[in-house]
């Protein structure tokens, strides 16, 4: 008795164990019916979601929860997305030279790029005017970064809220080209 007594306990252990990696690993896609674009949102505790009366809510076996601002439960709701990594339609290397950014947010929002996946440089793209309107910002590249190929990730900050309209980049190209090694041929 002692043994079946010790295997459910561990069977209860090992069942709380999966339901807390199921919690802080599970991931909601959300469809934008408009553009039919997807988003992920990961850490999604919630097993059920309505808008009702003009407010989203979400329930879980701890309640019913209301969505609503920058943070959940204390936590600031961290937001990004990634851009197709890109060589700009030139096997050039190239230096980004400058960035602009146009957006709306009620806060910071930065712009990582990263160089063949290598080389990175953060841009912190602060709102010029106030807050929710459109805006936009500026950021200048170093003379280290160089490289064939651009991937952009854009994030908010401290749980900013943000719509991003355009991303344009200058880039420097440099003359030469990259050696068959860098090509992988």
């Amino acid at each position: 008795m002692a043994d079946v007594s010790k295997s459910l306990t561990e069977a209860a252990e090992a069942r709380a164990e999966f339901d807390h990696y199921i919690r802080e690993n599970t991931v909601a896609i959300v469809l934008n019916l408009k553009n039919i674009a997807p988003s992920f949102n990961t850490g999604y505790h919630f097993d059920s979601m309505i808008t009702f009366n003009g407010k989203c809510l979400f329930s879980n076996a701890d309640g019913v929860f209301e969505y609503g601002g920058n943070a959940f439960a204390g936590d600031n709701i961290d937001a990004y997305f990634v851009l197709p990594t890109t060589d700009l339609g030139v096997v050039n290397q190239k230096r980004l030279r400058s960035l602009f950014a146009g957006f709306e947010s009620d806060g910071v929002i930065q712009a990582k790029v990263s160089v063949d996946g290598g080389t990175e440089q953060t841009y912190t793209l602060s709102p010029e005017g106030s807050a929710n309107k459109e805006e936009g910002a500026e950021g200048y590249g170093k003379q280290d970064e160089k490289g064939r190929f651009i991937t952009i990730k854009i994030m908010n900050v401290d749980g900013a809220d943000f719509g991003f309209d355009t991303l344009d980049i200058i880039p420097f190209l440099l003359p030469r080209k990259p050696s068959r090694a860098a090509l992988g041929t």
